[in-house]
C-alpha cells in the first residue's frame, strides 16, 4: 500500500506494475531533466507528480508519449521510446490515471492519480 500521512486513502498496488511505472517515470525524468535542474515528487491524497524542467519539449509532443518507440531524441540518446508506453500500459492495467503536460515554465508533469479507497483497519 501507499499512504498518505494526513489521510485514509491509499493505493493498493500490484508491486510488478507499480515498479515499471515508477521506475520508468522517475528514469525519463533523471535522463532527460537539464544538467542542475530539479525533479520534483509531490504527493496527495490520490496522485503522485514528478515534474522536471523540459525546455527543449513543446506542447504537441507531449501527446506522443506513451506511444511505442516515441522519443523526440529517438536514435541519438540511446533510448528507443518504450518506456512511457509501459508505464502508461501498467497504469491502465492497475486502472489509474496517468497523464502528461508541460506548463507555462516549461516543466514536464508525469501525474499519476487513483480513486479515493479508503486504507484497509491496521
Amino acid at each position: 500500500d501507499i499512504r498518505h500521512a494526513n489521510s485514509d486513502a491509499a493505493l493498493r498496488a500490484d508491486p510488478s506494475l507499480l515498479d515499471i511505472i515508477l521506475g520508468n517515470l522517475l528514469a525519463n525524468a533523471s535522463h532527460y531533466c537539464p544538467e542542475g535542474g530539479t525533479i520534483r515528487i509531490d504527493r496527495s491524497e490520490n496522485a503522485l507528480v514528478i515534474s522536471n524542467p523540459a525546455p527543449d519539449l513543446e506542447a504537441d509532443e507531449v501527446q506522443m508519449f506513451g506511444r511505442r518507440h516515441w522519443s523526440k531524441h529517438y536514435g541519438t540518446s540511446g533510448h528507443i521510446g518504450l518506456g512511457l508506453t509501459l508505464a502508461s500500459a501498467a497504469a491502465r492495467a492497475m486502472q489509474l490515471q496517468l497523464q502528461f503536460s508541460v506548463d507555462a515554465k516549461q516543466q514536464l508533469r508525469a501525474n499519476l492519480q487513483w480513486p479515493d479507497t479508503p486504507a484497509p483497519a491496521a
